[in-house]
Protein backbone atom coordinates (compact mmCIF):
# COMPACT_ATOMS: atom_id res chain seq x y z
CA UNK A 1 0.00 0.00 0.00
CA UNK A 2 1.42 3.45 -0.80
CA UNK A 3 0.71 6.13 1.09
CA UNK A 4 1.84 9.84 0.51
CA UNK A 5 3.70 11.26 3.92
CA UNK A 6 1.68 14.02 4.25
CA UNK A 7 -1.39 12.33 4.50
CA UNK A 8 -3.48 13.55 7.42
CA UNK A 9 -3.69 10.60 9.69
CA UNK A 10 -7.07 11.82 11.02
CA UNK A 11 -8.41 11.31 7.48
CA UNK A 12 -6.84 7.83 7.22
CA UNK A 13 -8.33 6.74 10.43
CA UNK A 14 -11.85 7.87 9.14
CA UNK A 15 -11.36 5.99 5.92
CA UNK A 16 -10.28 2.78 7.71
CA UNK A 17 -13.42 3.03 10.00
CA UNK A 18 -15.52 3.25 7.02
CA UNK A 19 -13.59 0.72 5.19
CA UNK A 20 -14.73 -1.77 8.17
CA UNK A 21 -18.06 -0.95 9.25
CA UNK A 22 -19.72 1.31 6.14
CA UNK A 23 -21.03 0.82 2.44
CA UNK A 24 -19.43 3.63 0.96
CA UNK A 25 -16.92 5.35 -1.85
CA UNK A 26 -15.61 8.12 -3.19
CA UNK A 27 -18.05 9.29 -5.77
CA UNK A 28 -16.00 12.10 -7.89
CA UNK A 29 -12.42 13.39 -8.40
CA UNK A 30 -11.14 10.29 -7.76
CA UNK A 31 -8.34 11.26 -10.59
CA UNK A 32 -6.44 13.61 -7.72
CA UNK A 33 -8.09 12.06 -4.47
CA UNK A 34 -4.36 11.81 -3.33
CA UNK A 35 -5.16 15.90 -3.06
CA UNK A 36 -8.31 14.88 -0.19
CA UNK A 37 -5.92 12.74 1.55
CA UNK A 38 -3.65 15.47 2.57
CA UNK A 39 -6.62 18.07 3.14
CA UNK A 40 -6.42 20.21 0.27
CA UNK A 41 -9.53 19.09 -1.62
CA UNK A 42 -12.83 17.89 -0.07
CA UNK A 43 -13.89 14.24 0.68
CA UNK A 44 -16.85 13.60 -1.12
CA UNK A 45 -18.29 10.16 0.51
CA UNK A 46 -21.10 8.88 -0.91
CA UNK A 47 -22.82 5.77 1.90
CA UNK A 48 -25.66 3.54 1.98
CA UNK A 49 -29.03 5.32 3.79
CA UNK A 50 -28.84 2.04 5.81
CA UNK A 51 -25.37 2.71 7.76
CA UNK A 52 -26.24 6.54 8.40
CA UNK A 53 -26.54 6.28 12.06
CA UNK A 54 -23.24 3.83 12.10
CA UNK A 55 -21.78 7.11 9.53
CA UNK A 56 -22.51 9.31 12.21
CA UNK A 57 -21.17 7.36 15.64
CA UNK A 58 -17.94 7.24 13.30
CA UNK A 59 -17.49 10.71 12.60
CA UNK A 60 -18.33 12.06 16.35
CA UNK A 61 -16.19 9.52 17.60
CA UNK A 62 -13.44 10.64 15.56
CA UNK A 63 -14.53 14.82 16.45
CA UNK A 64 -15.63 15.65 12.97
CA UNK A 65 -18.08 18.30 13.40
CA UNK A 66 -20.95 18.91 11.58
CA UNK A 67 -21.80 22.76 10.24
CA UNK A 68 -24.54 24.57 8.69
CA UNK A 69 -24.41 26.58 5.42
CA UNK A 70 -26.36 29.19 4.34
CA UNK A 71 -29.88 27.91 3.24
CA UNK A 72 -28.93 29.62 -0.29
CA UNK A 73 -26.15 26.49 -0.51
CA UNK A 74 -27.96 23.62 1.20
CA UNK A 75 -28.84 20.81 -0.92
CA UNK A 76 -31.23 17.73 0.56
CA UNK A 77 -29.03 14.60 0.77
CA UNK A 78 -25.33 16.47 1.24
CA UNK A 79 -24.45 17.16 4.85
CA UNK A 80 -21.24 19.15 6.04
CA UNK A 81 -18.39 17.96 8.10
CA UNK A 82 -15.25 19.49 9.21
CA UNK A 83 -12.40 17.33 10.78
CA UNK A 84 -8.97 18.08 12.56
CA UNK A 85 -5.77 16.77 11.98
CA UNK A 86 -3.81 17.63 15.39
CA UNK A 87 -0.83 16.34 14.03
CA UNK A 88 -0.86 19.10 11.06
CA UNK A 89 -3.17 21.34 12.54
CA UNK A 90 -5.43 21.29 8.75
CA UNK A 91 -8.96 21.41 8.70
CA UNK A 92 -10.13 19.42 6.64
CA UNK A 93 -13.55 19.32 4.58
CA UNK A 94 -15.94 16.41 3.50
CA UNK A 95 -18.94 16.52 2.03
CA UNK A 96 -21.32 12.95 3.10
CA UNK A 97 -23.75 12.27 0.60
CA UNK A 98 -26.84 10.15 1.43
CA UNK A 99 -28.49 11.36 -2.59
CA UNK A 100 -27.06 12.56 -5.67
CA UNK A 101 -28.27 15.81 -6.27
CA UNK A 102 -27.03 17.65 -9.68
CA UNK A 103 -27.20 20.50 -12.22
CA UNK A 104 -27.09 23.94 -13.11
CA UNK A 105 -24.61 25.88 -10.58
CA UNK A 106 -26.90 27.38 -7.32
CA UNK A 107 -29.38 24.60 -8.00
CA UNK A 108 -28.68 21.24 -8.58
CA UNK A 109 -31.77 20.86 -9.74
CA UNK A 110 -31.97 16.92 -10.53
CA UNK A 111 -31.57 13.49 -8.37
CA UNK A 112 -31.16 11.26 -10.90
CA UNK A 113 -31.30 7.65 -8.35
CA UNK A 114 -28.03 6.16 -9.04
CA UNK A 115 -27.07 6.19 -5.87
CA UNK A 116 -27.58 1.87 -5.42
CA UNK A 117 -25.79 0.97 -8.15
CA UNK A 118 -23.13 3.49 -7.92
CA UNK A 119 -22.42 1.91 -4.21
CA UNK A 120 -23.04 -1.64 -6.03
CA UNK A 121 -20.26 -1.27 -8.90
CA UNK A 122 -17.90 0.54 -6.50
CA UNK A 123 -13.92 -0.06 -6.82
CA UNK A 124 -11.14 -0.86 -4.10
CA UNK A 125 -8.14 0.89 -4.99
CA UNK A 126 -5.49 -0.89 -3.19
CA UNK A 127 -3.15 2.34 -3.66
CA UNK A 128 -5.41 4.30 -1.47
CA UNK A 129 -6.69 2.06 0.64
CA UNK A 130 -10.58 3.66 -0.42
CA UNK A 131 -13.20 2.13 -2.05
CA UNK A 132 -14.28 4.36 -5.18
CA UNK A 133 -16.41 4.63 -7.81
CA UNK A 134 -16.11 2.63 -10.48
CA UNK A 135 -14.79 4.23 -14.12
CA UNK A 136 -17.58 3.86 -15.70
CA UNK A 137 -20.24 5.41 -13.26
CA UNK A 138 -18.31 8.19 -12.39
CA UNK A 139 -17.49 8.84 -16.00
CA UNK A 140 -21.16 8.70 -16.61
CA UNK A 141 -21.66 11.10 -13.65
CA UNK A 142 -19.26 13.76 -14.90
CA UNK A 143 -20.63 13.89 -18.40
CA UNK A 144 -24.49 14.08 -16.64
CA UNK A 145 -23.03 16.57 -14.56
CA UNK A 146 -21.31 18.84 -17.34
CA UNK A 147 -24.49 18.68 -19.53
CA UNK A 148 -26.45 19.78 -16.83
CA UNK A 149 -24.23 22.37 -15.26
CA UNK A 150 -24.92 24.60 -18.52
CA UNK A 151 -27.38 27.16 -18.96
CA UNK A 152 -28.70 29.04 -21.39
CA UNK A 153 -26.34 31.83 -21.24
CA UNK A 154 -24.31 29.40 -22.31
CA UNK A 155 -25.94 28.59 -25.55
CA UNK A 156 -25.44 32.65 -26.09
CA UNK A 157 -21.90 32.51 -25.16
CA UNK A 158 -21.55 29.47 -27.54
CA UNK A 159 -23.08 30.94 -30.43
CA UNK A 160 -21.42 34.16 -30.03
CA UNK A 161 -18.09 32.74 -29.75
CA UNK A 162 -19.02 30.47 -32.57
CA UNK A 163 -19.74 33.40 -34.59
CA UNK A 164 -16.67 35.40 -33.48
CA UNK A 165 -14.52 32.41 -35.22
CA UNK A 166 -16.49 32.10 -38.17
CA UNK A 167 -15.97 36.70 -38.88
CA UNK A 168 -12.04 35.90 -38.27
CA UNK A 169 -11.95 32.72 -40.90
CA UNK A 170 -13.74 34.74 -43.64
CA UNK A 171 -11.39 38.19 -43.24
CA UNK A 172 -8.54 35.66 -43.25
CA UNK A 173 -9.59 34.18 -46.10
CA UNK A 174 -11.00 37.51 -47.87
CA UNK A 175 -8.02 39.22 -47.65
CA UNK A 176 -5.65 38.11 -49.56
CA UNK A 177 -2.56 40.31 -49.50
CA UNK A 178 0.54 40.29 -46.66
CA UNK A 179 -0.75 43.22 -44.61
CA UNK A 180 -3.94 42.24 -44.39
CA UNK A 181 -3.56 38.64 -43.46
CA UNK A 182 -1.18 39.96 -40.80
CA UNK A 183 -3.84 42.06 -39.52
CA UNK A 184 -5.92 39.62 -39.65
CA UNK A 185 -3.70 37.10 -37.68
CA UNK A 186 -3.20 39.98 -35.33
CA UNK A 187 -6.70 40.46 -34.51
CA UNK A 188 -7.40 36.68 -34.01
CA UNK A 189 -4.52 36.57 -31.42
CA UNK A 190 -6.28 39.83 -29.70
CA UNK A 191 -9.32 37.77 -29.25
CA UNK A 192 -7.73 34.81 -28.28
CA UNK A 193 -9.03 35.00 -24.73
CA UNK A 194 -12.74 34.90 -26.26
CA UNK A 195 -12.18 32.25 -28.60
CA UNK A 196 -10.19 30.17 -26.11
CA UNK A 197 -12.92 30.30 -23.28
CA UNK A 198 -14.09 27.27 -23.10
CA UNK A 199 -17.71 27.17 -20.98
CA UNK A 200 -16.66 23.59 -19.40
CA UNK A 201 -14.13 23.72 -16.43
CA UNK A 202 -10.65 22.76 -16.96
CA UNK A 203 -10.72 20.14 -13.93
CA UNK A 204 -13.41 18.17 -15.58
CA UNK A 205 -11.71 17.98 -19.06
CA UNK A 206 -8.74 16.44 -17.36
CA UNK A 207 -10.96 14.41 -15.17
CA UNK A 208 -12.13 13.15 -18.21
CA UNK A 209 -9.48 12.18 -20.17
CA UNK A 210 -8.44 10.28 -17.16
CA UNK A 211 -11.45 8.04 -16.79
CA UNK A 212 -10.89 7.31 -20.16
CA UNK A 213 -8.01 6.26 -20.31
CA UNK A 214 -8.73 3.81 -17.74
CA UNK A 215 -12.11 2.76 -18.80
CA UNK A 216 -12.39 0.96 -22.26
CA UNK A 217 -15.59 -0.73 -21.08
CA UNK A 218 -17.56 2.72 -21.21
CA UNK A 219 -19.57 1.97 -24.42
CA UNK A 220 -20.78 -1.42 -23.57
CA UNK A 221 -22.06 0.22 -20.03
CA UNK A 222 -24.10 3.03 -21.48
CA UNK A 223 -25.77 0.68 -23.64
CA UNK A 224 -26.85 -1.69 -20.76
CA UNK A 225 -28.32 1.55 -19.21
CA UNK A 226 -31.77 1.53 -18.75
CA UNK A 227 -33.14 4.69 -17.16
CA UNK A 228 -31.94 6.31 -20.65
CA UNK A 229 -32.91 6.48 -24.08
CA UNK A 230 -31.36 5.63 -26.89
CA UNK A 231 -30.65 8.98 -28.31
CA UNK A 232 -29.45 9.89 -25.47
CA UNK A 233 -27.19 7.10 -25.11
CA UNK A 234 -25.69 7.62 -28.38
CA UNK A 235 -24.98 11.84 -27.63
CA UNK A 236 -23.30 10.36 -24.57
CA UNK A 237 -20.96 7.83 -26.64
CA UNK A 238 -20.24 10.75 -28.97
CA UNK A 239 -18.88 12.77 -26.12
CA UNK A 240 -17.46 10.22 -25.03
CA UNK A 241 -15.36 9.55 -28.58
CA UNK A 242 -14.89 13.11 -29.64
CA UNK A 243 -14.31 14.48 -26.34
CA UNK A 244 -16.08 17.51 -24.04
CA UNK A 245 -17.15 19.85 -26.46
CA UNK A 246 -19.75 22.62 -25.33
CA UNK A 247 -22.22 21.87 -28.47
CA UNK A 248 -22.74 18.45 -27.65
CA UNK A 249 -22.96 18.78 -24.21
CA UNK A 250 -25.83 21.22 -24.70
CA UNK A 251 -27.67 19.16 -27.15
CA UNK A 252 -27.11 16.43 -24.27
CA UNK A 253 -28.63 18.91 -21.71
CA UNK A 254 -31.76 18.89 -24.15
CA UNK A 255 -32.59 15.50 -24.53
CA UNK A 256 -31.85 15.30 -20.28
CA UNK A 257 -34.07 17.88 -19.52
CA UNK A 258 -36.76 16.10 -21.79
CA UNK A 259 -36.51 12.90 -20.64
CA UNK A 260 -35.27 13.39 -16.81
CA UNK A 261 -38.18 15.76 -15.81
CA UNK A 262 -39.68 13.73 -13.41
CA UNK A 263 -36.21 13.60 -11.56
CA UNK A 264 -36.29 17.36 -11.54
CA UNK A 265 -36.85 19.22 -8.26
CA UNK A 266 -39.45 21.18 -9.43
CA UNK A 267 -41.32 23.19 -12.65
CA UNK A 268 -39.11 25.33 -14.63
CA UNK A 269 -40.58 28.23 -13.57
CA UNK A 270 -39.70 26.95 -10.03
CA UNK A 271 -36.16 26.09 -11.11
CA UNK A 272 -35.13 29.38 -13.12
CA UNK A 273 -36.51 31.41 -10.26
CA UNK A 274 -34.62 29.54 -7.39
CA UNK A 275 -31.48 29.81 -9.37
CA UNK A 276 -31.22 32.97 -9.89
CA UNK A 277 -32.63 33.79 -6.15
CA UNK A 278 -29.62 32.01 -4.81
CA UNK A 279 -27.01 33.42 -7.47
CA UNK A 280 -28.29 36.74 -6.70
CA UNK A 281 -27.37 35.79 -2.98
CA UNK A 282 -24.35 34.72 -3.40
CA UNK A 283 -23.34 38.19 -5.50
CA UNK A 284 -24.07 40.23 -2.18
CA UNK A 285 -22.18 37.23 -0.47
CA UNK A 286 -19.44 38.49 -2.17
CA UNK A 287 -19.79 41.67 -1.73
CA UNK A 288 -20.06 41.66 2.27
CA UNK A 289 -17.24 39.51 2.02
CA UNK A 290 -14.89 41.58 0.35
CA UNK A 291 -16.75 45.69 0.89
CA UNK A 292 -19.44 46.12 3.57
CA UNK A 293 -18.03 42.90 6.39
CA UNK A 294 -21.47 42.99 8.19
CA UNK A 295 -21.07 41.29 11.50
CA UNK A 296 -24.06 38.86 10.96
CA UNK A 297 -23.95 38.05 7.43
CA UNK A 298 -24.17 34.27 7.25
CA UNK A 299 -21.25 33.95 4.72
CA UNK A 300 -19.58 30.20 5.05
CA UNK A 301 -19.97 27.63 7.85
CA UNK A 302 -21.86 27.76 11.21
CA UNK A 303 -21.65 25.63 14.00
CA UNK A 304 -25.07 23.16 13.92
CA UNK A 305 -25.21 23.07 18.05
CA UNK A 306 -24.88 26.77 18.59
CA UNK A 307 -22.50 29.49 18.52
CA UNK A 308 -19.30 29.59 21.32
CA UNK A 309 -17.24 32.67 22.15
CA UNK A 310 -13.79 32.02 23.32
CA UNK A 311 -11.59 34.58 25.38
CA UNK A 312 -7.91 35.35 25.00
CA UNK A 313 -6.05 36.64 27.97
CA UNK A 314 -2.32 37.26 28.64
CA UNK A 315 0.27 39.59 29.55
CA UNK A 316 2.73 41.49 26.99
CA UNK A 317 5.10 39.17 25.26
CA UNK A 318 3.02 35.94 26.35
CA UNK A 319 2.54 36.07 22.27
CA UNK A 320 -1.22 36.32 23.14
CA UNK A 321 -2.29 38.44 20.10
CA UNK A 322 -0.48 37.04 17.39
CA UNK A 323 -2.03 33.49 18.38
CA UNK A 324 -5.11 34.78 18.23
CA UNK A 325 -4.36 36.21 14.85
CA UNK A 326 -3.33 32.93 13.69
CA UNK A 327 -6.63 31.01 15.02
CA UNK A 328 -8.98 33.75 13.53
CA UNK A 329 -7.13 33.18 9.76
CA UNK A 330 -7.00 29.42 10.40
CA UNK A 331 -10.59 29.37 11.09
CA UNK A 332 -12.05 31.80 8.70
CA UNK A 333 -11.20 30.13 5.84
CA UNK A 334 -13.66 27.57 6.47
CA UNK A 335 -16.59 28.89 9.32
CA UNK A 336 -18.14 32.19 10.03
CA UNK A 337 -15.78 34.07 12.74
CA UNK A 338 -16.18 37.25 14.11
CA UNK A 339 -13.58 38.95 16.29
CA UNK A 340 -13.56 41.52 19.24
CA UNK A 341 -10.86 43.80 20.76
CA UNK A 342 -12.28 44.22 24.37
CA UNK A 343 -9.89 45.81 25.96
CA UNK A 344 -8.86 49.37 26.43
CA UNK A 345 -4.89 49.09 24.99
CA UNK A 346 -3.76 49.85 21.25
CA UNK A 347 -6.52 47.37 19.99
CA UNK A 348 -9.42 48.33 17.45
CA UNK A 349 -11.34 51.46 19.24
CA UNK A 350 -14.04 52.97 18.16
CA UNK A 351 -14.19 56.61 16.50
CA UNK A 352 -15.24 58.31 19.67
CA UNK A 353 -12.66 56.44 21.32
CA UNK A 354 -10.28 57.40 18.72
CA UNK A 355 -8.99 60.99 19.68
CA UNK A 356 -8.48 60.29 23.38
CA UNK A 357 -6.17 57.82 22.43
CA UNK A 358 -3.85 60.00 20.14
CA UNK A 359 -4.21 62.17 23.17
CA UNK A 360 -2.82 59.82 25.39
CA UNK A 361 -0.08 58.53 23.65
CA UNK A 362 0.57 62.67 23.10
CA UNK A 363 0.53 62.63 26.87
CA UNK A 364 3.30 60.19 27.04
CA UNK A 365 5.41 61.65 24.60
CA UNK A 366 5.12 65.29 26.82
CA UNK A 367 5.68 63.05 30.26
CA UNK A 368 2.49 64.10 31.36
CA UNK A 369 1.66 60.74 32.00
CA UNK A 370 3.51 57.57 32.77
CA UNK A 371 3.59 54.81 30.00
CA UNK A 372 0.79 52.55 30.63
CA UNK A 373 -0.52 54.36 33.72
CA UNK A 374 -4.14 54.39 32.03
CA UNK A 375 -4.57 57.88 33.98
CA UNK A 376 -4.59 56.28 37.11
CA UNK A 377 -2.12 56.99 40.33
CA UNK A 378 -0.35 59.71 38.75
CA UNK A 379 2.24 61.10 41.16
CA UNK A 380 1.89 64.82 39.70
CA UNK A 381 3.18 67.67 41.67
CA UNK A 382 0.88 69.84 39.56
CA UNK A 383 -2.53 70.00 40.66
CA UNK A 384 -4.20 71.48 37.88
CA UNK A 385 -2.35 68.74 35.80
CA UNK A 386 -3.87 66.71 38.16
CA UNK A 387 -7.31 67.42 37.54
CA UNK A 388 -7.32 68.01 34.01
CA UNK A 389 -6.22 64.03 34.04
CA UNK A 390 -9.03 63.27 35.95
CA UNK A 391 -11.35 64.95 33.92
CA UNK A 392 -9.72 63.12 30.81
CA UNK A 393 -9.98 59.74 32.72
CA UNK A 394 -13.91 60.39 33.17
CA UNK A 395 -14.12 60.80 29.48
CA UNK A 396 -11.75 57.77 28.32
CA UNK A 397 -13.72 55.36 30.85
CA UNK A 398 -17.02 56.91 29.40
CA UNK A 399 -16.11 56.48 25.95
CA UNK A 400 -14.44 53.04 27.14
CA UNK A 401 -17.70 51.82 28.08
CA UNK A 402 -20.45 52.76 25.54
CA UNK A 403 -17.38 51.13 23.18
CA UNK A 404 -17.27 47.77 25.31
CA UNK A 405 -21.40 47.31 25.79
CA UNK A 406 -21.93 47.75 21.87
CA UNK A 407 -18.88 45.30 21.43
CA UNK A 408 -20.53 42.58 24.04
CA UNK A 409 -23.59 42.52 22.53
CA UNK A 410 -22.54 42.25 18.83
CA UNK A 411 -20.18 39.63 20.11
CA UNK A 412 -23.17 37.28 22.14
CA UNK A 413 -25.39 38.18 19.28
CA UNK A 414 -22.89 36.76 16.75
CA UNK A 415 -22.69 33.52 19.16
CA UNK A 416 -26.40 33.26 19.60
CA UNK A 417 -26.32 33.29 15.18
CA UNK A 418 -23.79 30.01 15.44
CA UNK A 419 -20.94 32.11 14.98
CA UNK A 420 -17.20 31.36 16.46
CA UNK A 421 -16.80 34.51 18.26
CA UNK A 422 -13.02 35.12 19.69
CA UNK A 423 -11.94 38.06 21.63
CA UNK A 424 -8.61 40.00 22.53
CA UNK A 425 -9.29 40.01 26.80
CA UNK A 426 -12.28 40.15 28.11
CA UNK A 427 -13.81 42.67 30.93
CA UNK A 428 -13.47 41.31 34.59
CA UNK A 429 -14.78 42.51 37.66
CA UNK A 430 -12.47 41.07 40.32
CA UNK A 431 -8.97 43.52 39.95
CA UNK A 432 -9.57 46.87 39.88
CA UNK A 433 -7.74 48.66 37.82
CA UNK A 434 -5.45 46.08 36.09
CA UNK A 435 -6.74 43.05 33.72
CA UNK A 436 -9.63 45.46 32.13
CA UNK A 437 -10.87 46.00 35.40
CA UNK A 438 -13.02 48.60 36.52
CA UNK A 439 -11.30 51.94 36.54
CA UNK A 440 -14.10 54.59 38.50
CA UNK A 441 -15.56 51.93 40.72
CA UNK A 442 -15.20 54.17 43.73
CA UNK A 443 -16.22 57.31 42.18
CA UNK A 444 -19.73 58.72 41.41
CA UNK A 445 -20.86 60.41 37.61
CA UNK A 446 -22.11 59.34 34.24
CA UNK A 447 -18.63 57.70 33.57
CA UNK A 448 -18.85 55.45 36.82
CA UNK A 449 -22.49 54.65 36.40
CA UNK A 450 -21.98 53.54 32.74
CA UNK A 451 -18.51 51.71 33.41
CA UNK A 452 -20.91 49.40 35.81
CA UNK A 453 -23.73 48.91 33.35
CA UNK A 454 -20.33 48.01 31.08
CA UNK A 455 -19.02 45.29 33.54
CA UNK A 456 -23.11 43.66 34.07
CA UNK A 457 -23.65 43.55 30.68
CA UNK A 458 -19.87 41.56 30.37
CA UNK A 459 -21.09 39.49 33.68
CA UNK A 460 -24.25 38.91 32.12
CA UNK A 461 -22.62 37.38 28.69
CA UNK A 462 -19.61 35.43 30.21
CA UNK A 463 -17.29 33.81 27.24
CA UNK A 464 -17.47 30.03 27.12
CA UNK A 465 -14.23 29.41 26.88
CA UNK A 466 -11.30 31.30 28.34
CA UNK A 467 -7.41 30.87 26.91
CA UNK A 468 -4.87 31.77 29.38
CA UNK A 469 -1.07 32.88 27.87
CA UNK A 470 1.31 32.39 31.18
CA UNK A 471 4.29 33.32 30.67
CA UNK A 472 7.70 33.87 32.45
CA UNK A 473 9.09 37.88 33.04
CA UNK A 474 12.68 37.00 31.38
CA UNK A 475 10.78 35.33 28.68
CA UNK A 476 8.67 37.95 27.67
CA UNK A 477 11.22 40.42 28.53
CA UNK A 478 13.62 38.33 25.81
CA UNK A 479 10.73 39.06 23.48
CA UNK A 480 10.06 42.29 23.80
CA UNK A 481 13.04 44.17 24.67
CA UNK A 482 12.93 47.15 26.54
CA UNK A 483 9.12 47.25 26.69
CA UNK A 484 9.02 45.35 29.70
CA UNK A 485 8.97 45.82 33.16
CA UNK A 486 9.32 42.14 35.40
CA UNK A 487 7.82 42.82 38.59
CA UNK A 488 4.84 44.25 36.93
CA UNK A 489 5.18 40.95 34.42
CA UNK A 490 4.59 38.80 37.18
CA UNK A 491 1.92 40.96 39.25
CA UNK A 492 -0.21 40.76 35.93
CA UNK A 493 0.05 37.10 34.74
CA UNK A 494 -0.46 36.12 38.97
CA UNK A 495 -3.79 38.75 38.30
CA UNK A 496 -4.72 36.87 35.31
CA UNK A 497 -4.19 32.81 36.49
CA UNK A 498 -6.79 34.33 39.60
CA UNK A 499 -9.53 35.95 36.84
CA UNK A 500 -12.66 33.84 36.93
CA UNK A 501 -15.62 34.30 35.23
CA UNK A 502 -18.91 32.11 35.37
CA UNK A 503 -19.11 28.79 36.46
CA UNK A 504 -20.30 27.58 33.20
CA UNK A 505 -16.73 29.42 31.42
CA UNK A 506 -14.27 26.69 30.78
CA UNK A 507 -10.41 28.13 31.28
CA UNK A 508 -7.50 26.47 30.27
CA UNK A 509 -3.76 27.86 31.03
CA UNK A 510 -1.27 27.50 28.50
CA UNK A 511 2.69 27.62 28.80
CA UNK A 512 3.31 30.51 27.05
CA UNK A 513 7.14 30.01 27.52
CA UNK A 514 7.30 27.14 24.88
CA UNK A 515 8.06 28.11 21.63
CA UNK A 516 5.65 29.76 19.00
CA UNK A 517 4.31 26.19 17.20
CA UNK A 518 3.83 24.00 20.34
CA UNK A 519 1.92 27.03 21.27
CA UNK A 520 -0.48 27.56 18.39
CA UNK A 521 -0.80 23.85 18.06
CA UNK A 522 -1.71 23.54 21.61
CA UNK A 523 -4.49 26.74 21.07
CA UNK A 524 -5.68 25.25 18.46
CA UNK A 525 -6.84 22.04 20.20
CA UNK A 526 -8.33 23.59 22.41
CA UNK A 527 -10.23 26.06 20.15
CA UNK A 528 -11.45 22.82 18.01
CA UNK A 529 -12.65 20.10 20.88
CA UNK A 530 -14.31 23.64 22.48
CA UNK A 531 -16.06 24.30 19.17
Amino acid sequence: MVISMKELKKIRELLDAFNEEIVYCHWKSNSHFSDALIGVDDLDILINRDDYAKTMKILYSLGLKLFYTPKERTYIGIEDFLGFDEESGIIFHLHLHTQLDIGEKHLKGFHIPLEYYILKNRRYDENMNVYMSSYSDELLMLIIRAALKLRCRDRVKEKLKNNLKNNLKNDSENNSKNNSENKSENKLKNNSKITSNETVEKNAVNEFLWLKENDKEFKNYVLDLKFLSYKAKKRIISIYEKGFNTNDLLNLRDILYNECECYSLGSKFYNTNLRHYREFKRIIFEINKRYLHKKYSFNRRRVSHGGLLIAFLGSDGAGKSSNISEVNKWLKKVMDVRYFYLGSGDGNSSIIRLPLKYAKRLAIKLGIIKVNNNFQNDKLEDKEVKKSLGFARRIWVFTLSLERIKKLISANRCKMRGFVVLTDRFPQSEFNGLCDGPKCSEMKGMAAKLERISFKVAKNTPPDVVIKFIVSPDVAKKRKPGEIDEKTSLTLTNRIKNIKFSEKTKIYEIDADKSKEEVLREVKKIVWESI
